[in-house]
This record gives C-alpha cells, structure tokens and sequence, in this order.
C-alpha cells in the first residue's frame, strides 16, 4: 500500500492488532489514534518516530496523569519537555527527542543532568524530576511505550540552590523604581511597589489571568 501523505509528511502509521487484553488494548489505541491526530495536525514536528523521546513527551501529555495537574503545571512540564527534547547533549549530536527512550539509560540521565546543572541548578532538577515521572508511567506501560526501566530514578537530585534566594534591599528596590521611571515604565515601578511594601505576590501585582478559568 501506498503511504499517506499529508503536508509532505508521510503518515508512519500501520494496520495494528491491538491484542486480547482489554486494558492494554485501550491503551494500546490510545496512543495510535494520538499519534494519527499528530499527524494530521502536524503537531511535534515532521518524523517523529513512534519510541523516540519526543514521541514518549507527546504520548506522556496526553495521558489522564498529566492533563488532571493545574494549567501551570501543564505548561512548566511542557516547556522542560521541549527544552529536552531539543537539548544536544553534545555539539553536533542529533537532539534526545530523536534518541530512542528505551535506549535511554542510567549513564545518559546522569550525563544529562551534569550537562544541565551547568545552566541551573534547578531547572536541572526539576528536568530529571519531570523526566522520572514521565518514564515512570512508560515503564507501567511498556506494552505501549517500549519503556521497561526508569534510569532516572535514585539519581540523588537537589531540590534547593546552594545559596537559596535572597531579599532585596531598600536601596536596590528604590533603585529599581527609579530607574523604571526614567525608562517610561511607571507601571513597573508601581508593580515593584506592590510587591515590596504591600507583600503582593508577582500573579496578583500584574493581574494575570488565572488559566483554570478561577
């Protein structure tokens, strides 16, 4: 048969039995009929390989796991799958969306987070975090996934930065006001004012609209 084609990408799909076992044929579906939507929408890019660790972040977002966490949370975990899947874990090396994530082991999560520590302590930790929760549920669905272990478990992460946060100043908060009212910002200084002598958090100075609709 002659492969569909839609917007010059080449629907990788094939005739699937879906086996006996009710649960695991559900699952099993699931995920075909996601990954025919991809296709159709165009969404994750051309040639994404059923198995890859891009394919796994697409298949793991639309899990009940991952849609019944807050927005916030949904879009944070987003962004830190983009970011890996995007990530070279060396100059010229193909990007890990492209890496199998069956073939993902121990000694690559830990070369990963060393390579991401070097950005941020915590946006590398709460990168493997996000990567052990996704390849957790894989490893439960295996069947589906291909995913049997979880190398990024055990990993011994760091939840805090060494140094931790620390409070600004009068004089670095009056600085800052200043120099936002000599650039035209006033609004800015006036968010700053909110935040500094009011105790407002960042969400309710600016107003940002809550996207659970609350």
């Amino acid at each position: 048969m002659i492969p569909a084609v839609r917007d010059g990408r080449r629907c990788a799909l094939t005739n699937t039995s879906l086996g006996t076992d009710l649960a695991a044929a559900i699952t099993k579906g699931e995920a075909l009929n996601q990954a025919l939507a991809y296709w159709r929408t165009g969404e994750g890019g051309i040639g994404m390989a059923k198995g890859t660790v891009e394919w796994l972040f697409a298949w793991y977002r639309e899990q009940e796991r991952f849609k019944k966490n807050v927005a916030k949370t949904r879009s944070d975990y987003k962004k830190l799958m983009d970011m890996l899947a995007a990530f070279e874990p060396k100059a010229g090396a193909a990007p890990l969306g492209k890496r199998m994530a069956n073939k993902v082991d121990a000694g690559v999560a830990d070369k990963l987070y060393r390579k991401l520590r070097e950005r941020g302590e915590r946006q590398a930790t709460y990168a493997m975090q996000v990567c052990r929760l996704v390849w957790t549920w894989a490893a439960r669905h295996h069947r589906v996934t291909g995913v049997k272990e979880n190398p990024f478990a055990g990993m011994g992460l760091k939840s805090t930065a060494a140094k931790g946060n620390r409070a600004t100043t009068r004089a670095e908060y009056d600085l800052y006001r200043a120099t936002a009212r000599d650039m035209g910002f006033q609004s800015m200084a006036t968010a700053a004012a909110l935040s500094f002598e009011c105790c407002q958090r960042v969400w309710d100075a600016f107003g940002f609209e809550d996207a659970e609709g609350e």
